[in-house]
């Protein structure tokens, strides 16, 4: 029997459907707040939180989607190799 998800809310412990590529910017926050960060290339990934902290997160690991709740995935300070290969799930 098939599941009706269409009244489940979307928390943060539901897994998701929603992924989207995104482009690092130091001005513009993301559409949608994320539940994790995706990084198709190791390396540095800079992002600014909802308390309005920025941090470098220094050599993420490739391949795997890291639980963090962010606004913004910033350009300056994201290695240039990481940035074409970000993805958010929402």
């Amino acid at each position: 029997m098939a599941q009706d998800l269409a009244n489940q809310t979307n928390n943060l412990i539901d897994p998701t459907d929603r992924i989207l590529a995104v482009v690092p910017n130091d001005d513009n926050d993301l559409p949608f707040k994320c539940k994790a960060i995706y990084v198709g290339v190791a390396g540095d990934l800079a992002i600014h939180n909802h308390a309005g902290t920025s941090v470098i997160l220094k050599d993420l690991q490739a391949g795997v989607w890291h639980p963090m709740r962010t606004n913004r995935i910033l350009d300056t300070g994201t290695a240039a190799a990481v940035k074409p290969e970000v993805r958010i799930m929402y």
